[in-house]
């Protein structure tokens, strides 16, 4: 280890090499959660749900989906267009059974572990 140390402060960088260099700010992709609250006693296939979902809403940019149980499904999306869109031309349904939606906040429990994309 002492002589990694050692040859490692041998090293020196050129002129050319010793620019500045700032790596871009990486910003978190922003996200627009909705939770859905499937009124049915009916086992939920996941599946299905964002089959009929994708084909309806024709989100731009797709979305993903997390089953957080108790009948209740978080779809989201990174377009807030999409949102509000699904928001205002509510009521939706599922298998002839009401779904109510509602606009999901950052900071609720069950933030995050989200399945794949849509």
């Amino acid at each position: 280890m002492e002589d990694l140390s050692r040859d490692w402060s041998k090293f020196s960088l050129s002129e050319r090499e010793n620019t500045d260099f700032a790596l871009p700010r990486t910003q978190k992709a922003r996200t627009f959660v909705v939770a859905a609250k499937f009124l049915t006693s009916r086992f939920l296939v996941l599946e299905v749900v964002v089959r009929t979902f994708k084909q309806i809403w024709r989100s731009q940019n797709g979305f993903k989906i997390r089953h957080i149980g108790n009948h209740i499904v978080l779809f989201v999306f990174d377009n807030i267009q999409d949102v509000e869109r699904i928001l205002q031309n509510q009521p939706w349904t599922f298998d002839k059974h009401l779904v109510v939606l509602k606009r999901y906040e950052e900071g609720s429990q069950g933030e995050g572990n989200y399945s794949r994309k849509w």
